[in-house]
């Protein structure tokens, strides 16, 4: 199993972690997006859509974060990523998707590249566009945890599923621009168990093969 990535995307780092927590032995490839690898001919014939992550998996490729969290789930259920029952995988699921479909939508390269160069933003106009839509999911985040009684140790229940993944990898762009945690304690406290693990602390872009020497995370 090979995983196409770049150490800076939070979007590998999900895989990564959902890798790590179900033990999968795989091989990093790397690509790197801002030397233009990603639109290499030879990448775009494994993955037309031209981002990372990519999970090759002998003669199958699967593209988009949350489509190899729900690919990994079934073909290796143990230990699941996803609540036994059909409310709380659907609860799972839209915790998810508020980060990674609403949020992170807003935040790639293509999306910063035309703030800077459609609508004349500078440097840091574009890192507070990036700001502003980060702390406003902590804050969904947090108001969609704080009062639910299906939120447990973790996001739902006692271990970790895909939002405790998710929301991870929003606390990792929340550094990268400055955000204040403070007001999210909930986040705060489940972020805190998780980077206790081994499975999402080695998926942390610090510790990539790729990553430079002096880089010490965000």
């Amino acid at each position: 199993m090979k995983l196409y990535g770049y150490y800076l995307s939070t979007n590998v780092y999900r895989a990564r972690v959902a890798l790590n927590l179900k033990g999968i032995a795989y091989e990093d490839e790397i690509v790197n997006v801002l030397k233009g690898d990603a639109a290499s001919p030879g990448y775009r014939d494994l993955n037309p859509q031209g981002k990372v992550p990519a999970l090759r998996d002998g003669d199958v490729t699967v593209t988009q974060s949350l489509a190899i969290l729900e690919y990994l789930e079934e073909k290796f259920p143990e230990p699941p990523l996803l609540p036994g029952d059909l409310v709380g995988r659907a609860r799972v699921r839209g915790l998810s998707l508020a980060v990674a479909g609403d949020v992170f939508a807003l935040l790639p390269s293509r999306v910063r590249d035309r703030l800077s160069g459609y609508l004349n933003q500078d440097e840091a106009g574009v890192r507070r566009w990036c700001h502003d839509w980060v702390r406003q999911g902590l804050e969904t985040l947090e108001a969609s945890l704080v009062d639910d009684p299906a939120t447990g140790t973790f996001c739902h229940g006692e271990t970790p599923t895909f939002a405790d993944i998710c929301l991870a990898s929003l606390i990792q762009v929340a550094r990268r621009y400055g955000c204040d945690l403070a007001p999210c304690p909930t986040v705060r406290r489940i972020y805190g168990l998780c980077e206790g693990m081994p499975a999402f602390r080695d998926a942390l872009a610090q510790n990539q093969s790729d990553a430079p020497p002096d880089f010490k995370g965000y």
